[in-house]
């Protein structure tokens, strides 16, 4: 032992004498030459789907760089019949250009490596060339990740490995330009933002006269898109902090064959757009309390050869009007905190609680009317009250939570509940937005278009799943059904069978209860089966299937049922030969997937009666009588 340490240490020595450099661990910024990330710089890797790969993991690479002096970074997905991914993430502050170098090895058309923003286009390679090629693009405001897929689809036994390369970030903030910030009539402007966008000569927006532009500090001007060549785009950003109305004028010229584009982009997605050939027109947009990330792409298109006039965008005369939160309207819809609108009231004439609630009205065709109300971000019960008194398809009101449409009425309609589950809200924050939309007048005027909504409730670990059992004789009424408990007192199916045809055939139900929400539920039997033969059965066209050993093992699940769907099984029990015991009791436990503590019990009773022995009792009757 003590000569193989004396070796050990004197081979570490002698490497470390041998070694030019002071020995350090190299990361992926290294690799990456890039180590102003705004955050840390992560990979994960999967094989297959949802299986950790960590040998996919993407990592430092001292024998390759774009430039053959340095190093960089790679992964490698080897060739093994099975499909693969790998991921690299690096955030970053925007706006920004950002460029880098990249390289790929593959099977092309099947295999890739793709990049992409937060809110930038997916750029794709997958020439396997093994050449480095440096690519330049923007990235918006805020924080922003910036990601590298390799992706293998392809594996076959002539195929190699999927490898990608990634090396010398760069990312450039992208100036404020205060010459935009006159041209949209921000500079004296509460707390009026930056405007962001590359400089003129690189195809960034720029400030230009224009004879119908909104005059601010003694200049006519409008911000305009840069001069771009065919598929690029222009882009220019600045931020809000909402809640907040903002309005802004906009038009553009391009040929109408092959239109251009001009898209507004709230925190990456487009809110609005215009193509072809269109003038001056005022677009309204609500932005969401918080700081938000607003966009304007130009994009141009390859005009034909006929066109020769001008291809651009404008934006002027943009106007931000703030609001903060109401107490009053919190208090309408029964909440702490939170509620924010410029256009919905406080109402006490119409109520669900008899209290108040909070009303929209609105008058003008083509008119929105928007309610904000803050919601905690756990996972929950979510529910609240609403009625319209509108004509039918004229004014609508519509419901959003987390982004997702959860309710549309319209027409002249009564108070009636809303209840959700919510699944915790990953980003941290979470909106009900409530929008109130008037699409015409009927005959020149519609008085009574209001909405109206009370009560909004949220209970953190609360949920509204509720699976539902019945159980019955194959062809019987079901019992149980909307009967909820743990004890299955008075859901017990009971069936007489003779002794011999000791069989009894039963059916279940699972309903899913909940007002909302999909779900999905386990059942699992118990009793004992030694006595009784019990088949779990499910039935598919003609043919009857057996799931019995994942019903006794709690592994059997219904399909995905929808609010008030259901599915139907069937239980077949019979008493084995040579058993004395007569009747045996199954015990049925159904659980929602959703939320496991939900469940619900149904029992199967099979009693064997014995058959009367008539022929013995009459023979018995004449041997009595002789004897007399």
């Amino acid at each position: 032992m003590h000569r193989f340490r004396i070796q050990l240490i004197a081979r570490v020595a002698s490497v470390a004498l041998a070694w030019p450099m002071a020995i350090h661990a190299q990361t992926l910024a290294d690799g990456l030459d890039f180590a102003e990330a705004a955050g840390a710089i992560t990979t994960t890797a999967e094989l297959g789907k949802d299986t950790a790969y960590t040998a996919g993991y993407w990592r430092y690479d001292g024998t390759d760089s774009h430039d053959g002096s340095g190093d960089s970074v790679v992964s490698v997905l080897p060739n093994n019949n099975q499909l693969a991914n790998s991921l690299l993430t690096v955030p970053v502050t925007g706006p920004a250009v950002v460029s880098f170098w990249w390289k790929f090895s593959g099977q092309k058309y099947f295999d890739s490596l793709s990049f992409y923003g937060d809110d930038s286009p997916v750029m794709l390679n997958w020439t396997s060339n093994n050449t480095w090629q440096k690519i330049t693009t923007e990235v918006g405001g805020g924080l922003q990740n910036l990601s590298w897929l390799l992706e293998r689809n392809a594996s076959k036994p002539e195929n190699e490995s999927a490898k990608g390369w990634v090396d010398d970030i760069q990312v450039t903030p992208i100036p404020n330009v205060i010459s935009l910030q006159r041209a949209l009539e921000l500079i004296g402007t509460p707390s009026f933002p930056t405007v962001h966008s590359r400089a003129r000569e690189d195809g960034g927006w720029y400030e230009a006269e224009q004879d119908d532009a909104v005059e601010s500090l003694g200049v006519k001007s409008v911000a305009k898109s840069g001069d771009v060549a065919p598929g690029e785009r222009s882009s220019m950003y600045f931020s809000i902090q909402g809640p907040a109305e903002l309005s802004f004028d906009w038009g553009i010229t391009s040929d109408g064959e092959s239109p251009s584009k001009v898209d507004c982009r709230l925190n990456g997605a487009v809110v609005t757009s215009l193509s072809g050939d269109q003038g001056r027109e005022r677009r309204t947009l609500f932005i969401r309390p918080g700081l938000q990330q607003i966009r304007f792409d130009f994009t141009r298109y390859l005009s034909s050869e006929e066109y020769e006039g001008v291809t651009e965008a404008f934006v002027d005369d943009v106007r931000i009007n703030s609001f903060s939160e109401s107490p009053d309207l919190a208090n309408a819809v029964d909440r702490p905190s939170g509620a924010y609108s410029l256009s919905w009231t406080r109402d006490t004439t119409v109520s669900h609680d008899g209290v108040d609630s909070a009303k929209a009205v609105s008058v003008d065709a083509n008119s929105a009317k928007l309610l904000y109300v803050e919601l905690p971000p756990s996972a929950g019960l979510f529910s609240f009250w609403s009625k319209t008194d509108t004509d039918d398809n004229v004014g609508f009101l519509s419901i959003y939570v987390d982004g997702n449409l959860i309710l549309q009425r319209t027409g002249k309609t009564g108070w009636a509940k809303t209840e959700m589950n919510l699944q915790a809200n990953k980003g941290g924050k979470r909106l009900l937005e409530a929008y109130f939309y008037r699409s015409y007048n009927v005959d020149g005027n519609s008085p009574n278009t209001s909405a109206h909504i009370d009560q909004i409730a949220f209970a953190a670990g609360q949920n509204n799943y509720q699976p539902d059992l019945a159980i019955s004789q194959r062809g019987k009424a079901a019992l149980g059904q909307k009967v909820y408990n743990r004890t299955a007192a008075r859901q017990t199916a009971t069936i007489r069978a003779r002794e011999r045809l000791p069989i009894g055939y039963f059916t279940i139900r699972c309903t899913n209860r909940s007002a909302t929400d999909s779900d999905k539920m386990t059942l699992r039997g118990t009793g004992d089966m030694s006595s009784y033969q019990v088949f779990f059965v499910v039935k598919s066209g003609k043919q009857y299937l057996n799931y019995t050993a994942a019903f006794r093992t709690g592994k059997f699940s219904t399909m995905d049922l929808g609010p008030g769907k259901s599915e139907a099984f069937e239980l077949w029990m019979a008493k084995k030969p040579r058993t004395k015991k007569m009747q045996d009791v199954i015990s049925i436990l159904g659980k929602s997937k959703a939320s496991p503590a939900k469940v619900d019990l149904v029992r199967a009773k099979l009693i064997v009666q014995k058959e009367k022995q008539k022929g013995k009792k009459g023979k018995k009757a004449k041997k009595g009588k002789k004897k007399k």
